[in-house]
């Protein structure tokens, strides 16, 4: 695993505040940071909002980096139907452009979590030694809860390598239910269903890599439209 990490600088002192002088102080500590990886298609729907879902669950973890990409061009905005079930949730996506998965792979992400197994496939086709590191977001959950929540000093790599203990390639052409449909092109209610999944999900995430972090699930939000954006 690949890590950088974050420096928390002490205040340089001002003349004659103190002799101290700054190589005699004692090491700075340093934070390793955590990468998780969200990938769709476009990353303009699922990715982006899942990445929304686990940031507000571990707002009080700030050596967890959370990003998404998906498989197309870089640069759009979500779907106008995604910023209005976000808001519903309280979650504001309107300043997300997407992003390569080509550039985001390049940073070594500890975790990689994607919507679909034609998702996994894709990026095993990329770079097969992704496999250990990359489920689809239902998996990562099913195998976790049955591995348990990760331990107290365990670095993510070797929790990661535990959960993915015994998969194979052969799982990625077995029929199941891992995939998080995408409701792009849908009605409302689409969108609605998918983002109900994926908070779910990433709740389990939150709570299984990051107990000590994890705080209460988003509400969910109350019923009936938001906005006139929305396509009935």
């Amino acid at each position: 695993m690949l890590s950088s990490t974050l420096r928390c600088d002490l205040p340089v002192s001002h003349a004659g505040a103190s002799s101290e002088r700054l190589d005699d102080r004692p090491p700075l500590k340093r934070l390793e940071v955590e990468r998780i990886l969200f990938v769709c298609s476009a990353n303009i729907c699922r990715s982006p909002m899942a990445v929304k879902f686990l940031q507000s669950r571990l707002e009080t973890a700030p050596h967890v980096e959370v990003k998404s990409a998906g498989f197309l061009q870089s640069g759009r905005p979500v779907a106008r139907e995604v910023l209005g079930t976000m808001r519903r949730w309280g979650l504001d996506l309107s300043s997300h452009l997407s992003s390569s998965v080509d550039a985001a792979i390049e940073t070594s992400p500890d975790l990689i979590l994607v919507m679909t197994r034609q998702h996994l496939r894709s990026l095993v086709d990329l770079d097969g030694r992704l496999f250990p590191r990359t489920f689809t977001l239902k998996e990562f959950v099913r195998l976790a809860e049955v591995e348990g929540h990760r331990a107290g000093q365990e670095d993510i790599e070797t929790y990661v390598r535990r959960v993915s203990a015994g998969r194979t390639f052969s799982a990625l052409l077995s029929p199941d239910d891992s995939d998080i449909a995408d409701p792009i092109g849908r009605r409302k209610k689409a969108y609605d269903r998918c983002a109900e999944e994926i908070e779910t999900h990433t709740s389990s995430i939150a709570t299984l890599l990051y107990p000590e972090h994890s705080r209460e699930p988003t509400n969910p939000p109350a019923g009936g439209p938001a906005s006139s954006e929305w396509i009935n």
